[in-house]
């Protein structure tokens, strides 16, 4: 819907700080129901303006920001744990590339092919090197790859790893738990609810004034949201001069 043609001023309340859209919704609320209380016979725009209140308490009311957790400091330190369990086996593979002996030979040969698939694993994303080592665990585990660890005497470095990986899968699943419980995600969705309403009670004066152009009542509705919707609009508009000095 363009709101230009209806005689609405743009504003996009996506781009809105969180203080922002509250406050641009509660005083919406209020011209709103300043409104209702005036013109009850309205049921159509005083229902959806009760609406609009409600979604606007809620949001209000829900915890905003990043919350902070200790599983997401668990989980970076987990990751490194693997990364350097995972680095140190391969450091001890490496350190017998030169060391003579047939058996020493074929082991490092073995495990040196093996590791040349998994060279970026710790470039990669939480999921995808999870993936990834859980297959070369799975590799390593068989008799053939187990007699070259142990050959190498590193088999202490195979068993870290292991121990490192099956640590960050617990706390990976804490963590997913955590979001999917959090009320944080809450207020995602409080937000993304208050926004629709607002753009449907937006619309809906929109439609109603234009349609109605001898209701002052609603002509004045209308310039009052639109003075409201201007304010916003210059805060959004706001640009942030960095200190001389800063990069």
């Amino acid at each position: 819907m363009n709101l230009k043609t209806y005689g609405i001023e743009s504003l996009a309340t996506e781009k809105l700080k969180t203080d922002e859209l509250s406050q641009l919704t509660a005083d919406t609320v209020s011209a709103l129901m300043t409104f209702a209380k005036e013109h009850k016979q309205e049921h159509l725009l005083t229902t959806h303006a009760s609406r609009l209140e409600t979604a606007q308490a809620n949001y209000q009311s829900a915890p905003k920001g990043k919350a902070a957790s200790a599983v997401v400091k668990d989980l970076e330190e987990a990751d490194q744990k693997r990364d350097n369990a995972y680095q140190t086996l391969v450091n001890f593979v490496k350190a017998y590339a030169h060391v003579d002996g047939q058996a020493v030979e074929v082991a490092y040969t073995k495990l040196s092919d093996l590791i040349k698939s998994y060279k970026n694993v710790t470039k990669v994303t939480y999921e995808e090197e999870s993936a990834q080592l859980a297959r070369f665990l799975e590799q390593l585990a068989k008799p053939d790859y187990q007699e070259s660890l142990t050959t190498l005497n590193i088999t202490s470095h195979y068993d870290n790893l292991q121990a490192a990986q099956s640590k960050f899968v617990t706390v990976y699943k804490a963590r997913l738990s955590e979001q999917a419980n959090t009320k944080i995600g809450q207020s995602k969705q409080q937000k993304q609810t208050l926004q629709a309403a607002y753009d449907y009670i937006i619309d809906l004066v929109a439609v109603l004034s234009h349609g109605q152009p001898e209701h002052q009542a609603y002509q004045n509705l209308k310039a009052q949201l639109n003075t409201i919707r201007k304010r916003y609009r210059a805060s959004g508009k706001k640009k942030v001069t960095k200190p001389e000095g800063e990069s």
